[in-house]
């Protein structure tokens, strides 16, 4: 008897105790089951992703993979995680075979999009003004786009003293 899935419900295997059951649920892992495939949630260059295809519910047991992740993605445990470097859909597979009965496999795609949108997310823009003798650090943030970002200073003057560090200036001002 082979192991069968059902929309939206876990592939199982008629045993007592299954290492794990791979899944497919909006619940569970925000998978759509279409066309015998679980399409898991979309995942965007440079940017973190984690999707778990299985849930524990026994004892022993491991995972093979076959078919391509996604560039920059790896499984670990029960989970492919990782950050995406390269836009496309992904279709891997996922074979659990257990010490007692047979072989489970559920087929995963994974659709990697472009970054979102670089954004300016600094709390403080401008940044506060400094005082003459007093330390100073002004912080930027980002989000979106590519990692790793590249910092510059496009236009003004920093006081003297209080150089460019990556990715805020910082120092201790000597004139205003």
């Amino acid at each position: 008897m082979r192991p069968t899935r059902t929309t939206g419900c876990p592939a199982t295997r008629p045993t007592a105790s299954p290492a794990a059951d791979l899944t497919c649920s909006g619940d569970s892992n925000g998978g759509t089951a279409t066309g015998g495939v679980c399409v898991l949630p979309a995942a965007a260059v440079g940017q973190q992703y984690a999707a778990a295809f299985a849930y524990a519910s026994g004892t022993g047991g491991s995972f093979t993979v076959t078919g391509t992740l996604p560039p920059g993605l790896s499984t670990s445990g029960t989970v492919v995680a990782g950050s995406p470097t390269q836009q496309g859909t992904f279709t891997f597979t996922v074979t659990e075979s257990a010490q007692t009965g047979p072989p489970l496999q559920e087929t995963y795609s994974i659709t990697v999009g472009p970054p979102p949108p670089l954004t300016d997310t600094t709390e403080n823009s401008p940044p506060a003004a400094g005082t003459v003798g007093t330390a100073y650090t002004a912080g930027f943030t980002l989000s979106g786009g590519e990692a790793p970002y590249t910092w510059s200073q496009v236009s003004g003057q920093l006081p003297p003293d209080s150089p460019w560090h990556h990715p805020a200036p910082r120092g201790r001002p000597t004139t205003s």
